[in-house]
């Protein structure tokens, strides 16, 4: 426990909160409780729905502030831009930055520098591959602390906000835990919620129930987590409510992790101390649904992960279908754009229609599942005999021009053929 939780380390005390408390203005308070109570203070449809021009202008400005950050400082993001644009464009889509930061052109600005320079600590190398579970960011190890569960996404409270639910005690099943791969799950998990549109307009709720091993906490990754929460991926936390926690984790691990955290998030934690029904009750009246709660909080809901995993795997490997489709067309415009864009789309409804760990309307979502798939292998078998074709001109072409050298040289010489 000491290597994890120094008896040094600083905490923030009883008497700091009271401290806290007392210097917070009026405002403060307010938003903090339409926050947590799940009141908008801002209406974002405004900022989603802008019109193209303005939307072009508060990228132009992003691209203004990115000027005038020291290269040393946007190293992570220079380095993403030369080796994956692609992933720059689409996990790091500036859209998101600027809702995040409500349109606040230079902490969008600020956030999608740190994104990169954080998402490069966690992964190291693999830092320029896709987030998925298949060859890319995610090691072996890092999809296994994934399938345990630790994080997942349950269905939306009567607010709209999705839920990020944490249970660290499933990580008590794994042979060998790694810290940093904790972290990678949460970024996966995360960017998976990025998906969906009401994630990007109501924000996000924590849920965390912390009746585990006080082994299962690491002071340096518990601020590595936060900083990636808070400061780097694109999410609006409106509300943190730890649940079970036990007394090692309420006199050691709490009073860490606040003084780890800032002002604004500490205002929208909310720690439960009771148990079964009275918990549920509590719950209840900070918008969650009983319906989406899990058994373990008194809830009806049954967390489906294997499904959910199943689900994100078909998902991954149509969009790296879908991508290498592209890849092979050389994003020509055209007929194939049309048909590509058709399979965009259907690829967003398929995520917006599915529901974190189970699915709603059911035999909607099979048939554009199924067209989906039938589109894919369609296209993969057309381009083939395009190529084919393609291969056969681009050899005949080369032969010609093979000859046409040949007999260039020949005159040049002064030599009959």
């Amino acid at each position: 426990m000491s290597a994890l939780f120094p008896i040094s380390a600083p905490r923030f005390t009883n008497e700091d909160e009271r401290r806290e408390q007392e210097t917070l203005s009026p405002l403060e308070r307010s938003h903090a409780l339409q926050d947590i109570r799940g009141q908008k203070v801002g209406d974002l449809s405004n900022y989603q729905n802008s019109d193209l021009p303005q939307l072009e202008n508060a990228f132009a400005l992003v691209e203004e502030e990115l000027l005038m950050i020291p290269v040393e400082e946007k190293d992570a993001y220079l380095q993403a831009l030369i080796h994956c644009p692609e992933l720059v464009a689409t996990e790091s889509d500036k859209h998101l930055f600027l809702i995040c930061d409500n349109f606040d052109t230079r902490a969008a600005t600020k956030r999608l520098v740190k994104y990169w320079e954080t998402r490069r600590n966690i992964f190291g190398e693999n830092a320029f591959l896709p987030l998925r579970l298949e060859d890319g960011a995610l090691t072996p190890e890092d999809v296994e602390h994934v399938e345990t569960g630790a994080f997942c996404l349950l269905p939306e409270d009567e607010h709209g906000r999705f839920i990020l639910y944490h249970d660290r005690s499933r990580l008590d099943r794994l042979d060998n835990l790694s810290h940093i791969s904790v972290i990678r799950s949460l970024w996966y998990i995360l960017h998976v919620a990025l998906e969906k549109d009401s994630f990007r307009e109501n924000g996000l709720v924590g849920l965390m129930t912390s009746n585990c091993s006080i082994s299962l906490f690491s002071r340096k990754h518990m601020r590595l987590s936060w900083d990636s929460l808070i400061n780097a991926i694109p999410t609006r936390l409106k509300a943190f409510h730890i649940c079970h926690a036990s007394a090692l984790v309420n006199s050691h691990v709490l009073p860490i992790w606040k003084r780890l955290v800032n002002k604004n998030i500490r205002m929208r934690v909310i720690v439960h101390r009771k148990e079964n029904s009275e918990l549920l009750l509590d719950l209840l009246e900070y918008g969650f649904r009983m319906g989406h709660l899990p058994a373990e909080l008194g809830g009806h809901f049954k967390i489906d992960f294997q499904s959910f995993l199943e689900e994100r795997r078909r998902r991954e490997d149509y969009q790296r279908r879908l991508d290498d489709l592209q890849l092979r067309i050389g994003f020509h415009e055209g007929e194939w754009a049309t048909r590509l864009e058709e399979l965009h789309i259907s690829l967003h409804h398929l995520r917006q229609s599915s529901v974190s760990n189970g699915r709603e309307n059911d035999s909607q979502l099979e048939e554009t599942d199924a067209w989906v798939e039938e589109r894919l292998d369609e296209y993969e078998t057309e381009l083939d005999d395009w190529e084919g074709i393609l291969w056969a001109d681009m050899e005949a072409e080369v032969e010609e021009l093979r000859e046409t050298i040949e007999q260039d040289q020949l005159r040049l010489d002064g030599r009959p053929r």
